[in-house]
């Protein structure tokens, strides 16, 4: 089972989104998140939803209300560079897509349905802004953790 947060291949970071979204996963992601801006170091993010996991309306809420926060637009608007969604689901894709014409994040952001799409999309980031990193070994380290 691959980890929930995954700082390893920094400046990329990865959140495995959890099947189900409560108080108790937004209160872990909101901790994380933060011990991550307190490093003030800028990166690009995957996350990365379980397959077959849907969240409900309640947990979507959660999520937004969580991301819309004026601490967490902020601190993301300054570190993260750029984030993909990793949605397996073309349907599920579908509708997070049509979800994003109606809220934008702070960064750029992409969904992708794999791995090595996540992973393009966060070195072309990267490289926009001028972060270092060595996407050979980045991709090496994410695709044995977690597959392409």
């Amino acid at each position: 089972m691959s980890p929930e947060f995954d700082e390893e291949a920094l400046p990329v970071v990865v959140y495995t989104v959890p099947r189900r979204i409560d108080d108790e996963a937004i209160a872990r992601l909101d901790h994380w998140m933060h011990s991550l801006w307190d490093r003030q170091q800028q990166y690009a993010m995957i996350n990365r939803s379980q397959p077959g996991t849907t969240a409900d309306v309640t947990e979507r809420r959660r999520i937004t209300e969580w991301a819309n926060r004026e601490d967490v637009r902020e601190a993301s608007r300054r570190w993260c560079v750029g984030s993909a969604t990793l949605v397996e689901s073309a349907l599920t894709r579908g509708a997070l897509t049509a979800l994003l014409w109606v809220w934008k994040p702070v960064t750029p952001h992409k969904v992708v349905g794999d791995m090595a799409g996540a992973l393009d999309y966060c070195f072309a980031q990267l490289a926009a802004a001028g972060i270092g990193h060595n996407p050979g070994d980045v991709r090496a380290m994410l695709t044995r953790t977690y597959g392409r």
